[in-house]
């Protein structure tokens, strides 16, 4: 039972992770286009 609930922590910490990479990689996103938006305003 205890290496069981091991892996199941393991891969949950994985997607915790990957979770934060996505969340890092939209804000990222949201802020260029932020960007564009506003260099096309200045036009």
């Amino acid at each position: 039972m205890r290496i069981q609930g091991f892996k199941y922590a393991e891969i949950g910490y994985k997607l915790l992770i990957s979770r934060k990479d996505v969340d890092n990689t939209v804000q990222r996103a949201r802020k260029k286009i932020r960007k564009a938006i506003a260099q096309i305003d200045e036009y």
